[in-house]
């Protein structure tokens, strides 16, 4: 299934192309051993969607300090 996901050309692909492949939250490459999450930019409960330019791949533990209030990502 992560071969699909992250296959060339593939909507994972593109965003993390879009980012330069490197995490937002802590500015280290994605692929560092991390899992990674992806993060809606604007909530779906809020109008978001599913579009790449609506998404950003973070390394779970910088997801999870998005959501806590203190990223610069919710600022």
């Amino acid at each position: 299934m992560g071969k699909k996901l992250w296959a060339k050309g593939s909507k994972y692909d593109l965003v993390a192309k879009n980012q330069g492949w490197i995490c937002p939250v802590c500015g280290e490459p994605l692929f560092n051993g991390e899992e990674i999450d992806t993060h809606h930019k604007i909530p779906v409960k809020e109008g978001g969607n599913n579009d790449p330019k609506n998404l950003i791949h973070l390394h779970k533990p910088c997801h999870k300090h998005t959501h806590s209030g203190e990223s610069r990502l919710n600022k």
